[in-house]
């Protein structure tokens, strides 16, 4: 199980213009300490209805205060809120705490905010925190995803409840937690190099004097991306011609996204006829009983 230590070495954080965290990778043997004091806890005080969104909205404030000079914040701060999130989640959850869910969600309600019957609780409670007009959503469910995986983790007596900054710094990351929410999830580029071994069928071959000008030579037999506008008559305008390694492997796993879709679609497709066959099997097999049956 894993336990929080002293803190030995953070990166600097780096953002795009998304508002996801790029640079949390963090050196394999970091490990992250919260201590107590700094452990939001529901105390007697704040057990009063109004308890619980005070506690909330200091996480809020928290959140602020990490995002305000998110270029030069190291990881480990990001990574404690996460812990602190973690906290107040398990100080509201369970059958116990009707009263702690019951306000978090009234004000869920008054900020507007809304969520599917199967919404886990650490989600909104992670809303609450990260919502921003500005906020991109994809950070808010990578966040919630993280969470949720240390959930499993405490769940399954393999992670301590208080180790969850330590748990996203040795798994490298958030974006590393999400990507391995599934042990056949691909990265962006892992997607490009097994779309580039799939067989396909070549549509279309393309070829003009303009084309050939800005060709090179030394790219033959490797995969390229055309700009194209689809024009009225079914042609296409090519505009541009791309090298580019990053617009390439972006290419690339769109088709990987494609070829996956049409393949879960012929699975899909493949269960139902299975499905209609056997329930017609079944009708048969009960109208030769009854058959049996009558004549006996």
């Amino acid at each position: 199980m894993l336990n929080a230590t002293t803190i030995a070495k953070t990166n600097p954080v780096t953002a795009n213009n998304s508002g996801v965290v790029l640079n949390d990778i963090v050196n394999r043997g970091v490990s992250i300490s919260v201590s107590d004091a700094a452990k939001p806890t529901l105390d007697a005080a704040e057990a009063s209805e109004k308890g619980t969104v005070v506690l909330l909205k200091r996480l809020i404030d928290e959140r602020k205060t990490w995002e305000a000079d998110a270029y030069r914040t190291s990881n480990e701060q990001l990574y404690a809120l996460l812990q602190h999130i973690y906290n107040f989640y398990c100080g509201v959850s369970g059958t116990d705490n009707k009263l702690k869910q019951e306000q978090l969600l009234n004000y869920c309600t008054a900020q507007g905010f809304r969520f599917n019957k199967s919404s886990h609780l650490i989600t909104k409670v992670v809303r609450c925190v990260f919502d921003d007009k500005a906020m991109d959503r994809r950070r808010i469910s990578t966040y919630s995803l993280v969470l949720r995986a240390a959930h499993k983790q405490v769940l399954s007596k393999k992670l301590s409840p208080d180790a969850i900054a330590e748990f996203v710094a040795t798994q490298g990351g958030v974006e590393q937690v999400r990507l391995a929410k599934s042990p056949t999830a691909l990265t962006p580029k892992q997607k490009a190099q097994a779309a580039a071994q799939i067989p396909s069928d070549t549509i279309a071959t393309v070829a003009s004097e303009s084309l050939s000008t800005v060709t090179v030579v030394d790219n033959v037999n490797k995969h390229a991306v055309l700009l194209a506008v689809q024009q009225s008559d079914g042609t296409f305008a090519v505009k541009s011609l791309i090298y580019s390694e990053g617009v390439v492997n972006a290419a690339l796993a769109a088709f990987y996204a494609k070829q996956q879709a049409i393949q879960d679609d012929a699975k899909a497709e493949t269960a139902a006829a299975e499905g209609d066959k056997q329930q017609a099997d079944a009708v048969a097999d009960a109208v030769q009983d009854a058959s049996y049956s009558l004549a006996a």
